[in-house]
């Protein structure tokens, strides 16, 4: 589990760095309003998640449960189906795209204007491209499930860095939003070509066979992901229908600054996530084998890490919010509030993930997916309604957005996992809090001693603070969080080394 949650996070600083990269080379040669006009488009493309039913990527419990208990018919039968399944929401998305394009000219021409033709562009083939994906996304699931962690984010990170250079070349050359849409989906394309070859290649049974793809495996399979992708879509709600808001309210401007911070939030929930993901496989091949007992110590631990992983960053999101926005895309960037907004909300859902993956892991999840699809959309309803009786701000949006993920990630997720596994909830609490954040008092205070002795000299802010608190976090988390044997296999490696 740790080589793979390492090998994940060492492919996620391809995306990280790209994300930063990115949206400033976008504002530099096309502007701000160009790189709003970037984020409205992958508003609306993430919309068509909502056809996935999340599936493909889920296929890796499946894929370890049957391998844990020898079943391989099974294996073989719900990789057909889950082909089969994949191949039609591909074609949904085609057809959502196709009508999008459409549609589009019909409800922002306004607030579009001479930019309307390249969103179109733009989000022809941005969604030709989650097309492809969706067509080839079993890869994912099996490469996972034979945990392959390593080659699935050497291939994504791979060619999302090839992708992103080529992006790079062509802003610099004088490139548009079109042209890199079609770099995006050229790159992306091919990856996952190649990554379904390579998939095959480790599993024999990653054949279509249409007879295996039988309707109870689908109905047992949508059951599954149906209840994963009532959770999953609720941040894809939420993010995608703020937008859109803020395009029609605001403008695409606007929407640039409020993506930004949110961005951030993302990476950081992301990184955290890479370690989560991993728990699903393993949690399925222990809920398989009957192992209770390992499964409560697997959730109290992997929690503990995800406070440990998730509250430096945002502290330092807190304490460094402006310098940050101000060296990466500039002062007009800067909106403290929203960044507030975001770290506190966000700071149970992202650590408190692992108990999602649990949940999901022993298949109970489902209470999850369906009060979140409650709360989320009583949440929208309530907050669209008073935010155009008020009026449409920035920090109203981060509202919007905050108020319901911490509620159903934040509170309930943690609450019903501890009652599922009989975890005493003041226990949780205790063990999971106490250590991660005391953990943190040293690293926060030397964040905040480096930001009043620099005062606005930015750069060497983040420079001397970001490598000072790594330094103090990795000492402290070495003597009280690390597990000794860890500690102890890395210690023989580096003296062996040394030797």
């Amino acid at each position: 589990m740790i080589l793979n949650v390492i090998t994940s996070w060492a492919g996620y600083l391809v995306f990280i760095v790209a994300g930063f990269v990115m949206p400033r080379m976008i504002d530099n040669n096309i502007g701000q309003e160009a790189l709003g006009i970037w984020d409205f488009c992958w508003s609306l493309v993430a919309y068509m998640r909502l056809t996935t039913m999340g599936l493909g990527s889920q296929l890796n419990r499946y894929i370890a449960k049957y391998r844990a208990s020898e079943e391989f018919d099974e294996m073989r039968g719900t990789i057909s189906t889950v082909l089969v399944i994949q191949a039609f929401i591909a074609v949904m998305v085609l057809l959502v795209v196709t009508a999008l394009y459409f549609i589009l000219p019909i409800f922002f021409a306004e607030k579009l204007g001479s930019n309307l033709e390249v969103a179109q562009g733009v989000m022809l083939f941005l969604g030709a491209t989650f097309a492809a994906e969706m067509a080839l996304e079993p890869a994912k699931g099996v490469i996972t499930g034979y945990h392959r962690w390593g080659m699935h984010n050497a291939i994504s990170s791979g060619f999302y860095l090839i992708t992103v250079v080529g992006m790079i070349t062509s802003l610099t050359m004088g490139g548009e939003l079109v042209s890199i849409s079609i770099i995006y989906f050229a790159v992306t394309l091919f990856g996952e070509i190649i990554r379904m070859i390579y998939a095959r290649h480790i599993c024999p049974e990653l054949r279509f066979h249409l007879h295996s793809a039988t309707w109870v495996r689908a109905k047992k399979l949508i059951h599954f992901g149906g209840k994963t992708f009532a959770a999953a879509i609720v941040p894809i709600i939420l993010l995608q229908t703020t937008s859109i808001f803020i395009v029609s309210n605001l403008g695409p401007a606007a929407l640039a600054v409020f993506t930004r911070p949110v961005a951030i939030v993302r990476h950081i929930e992301t990184f955290v996530r890479k370690f989560t993901y991993v728990l699903i496989p393993t949690v399925g091949a222990l809920h398989g084998a009957g192992k209770t007992e390992e499964l409560k110590e697997l959730l109290i631990t992997t929690a503990r890490y995800g406070v440990a992983l998730t509250t430096p960053f945002l502290i330092a999101f807190v304490i460094y919010g402006d310098v940050i926005m101000t060296v990466w895309m500039g002062s007009e960037y800067v909106n403290m509030s929203i960044i507030l907004i975001l770290a506190v909300a966000y700071f149970l859902p992202i650590s408190m993930d692992p108990f999602y993956r649990v949940l999901m892991g022993i298949n109970m999840h489902g209470f999850i997916g369906k009060w979140s699809i409650i709360i989320t959309l009583s949440s929208l309803v309530i907050g669209i309604t008073a935010l155009n009786i008020t009026g449409w701000t920035l920090e109203g949006a981060a509202l919007l957005i905050a108020v319901p993920i911490f509620i159903t990630f934040g509170l309930l997720v943690p609450y019903h996992s501890c009652k599922v596994l009989d975890v005493p909830l003041s226990s949780f609490i205790v063990k999971v809090f106490f250590t991660p954040i005391l953990s943190v008092i040293p690293f926060t205070l030397w964040l905040l001693l480096v930001r009043h002795l620099l005062g606005d000299r930015f750069v060497e802010i983040l420079i001397y603070g970001s490598l000072g608190g790594g330094i103090i976090l990795f000492i402290i988390y070495w003597i009280v969080l690390f597990p000794k044997p860890f500690k102890t296999k890395i210690t023989k490696r580096i003296l062996a080394f040394a030797k």
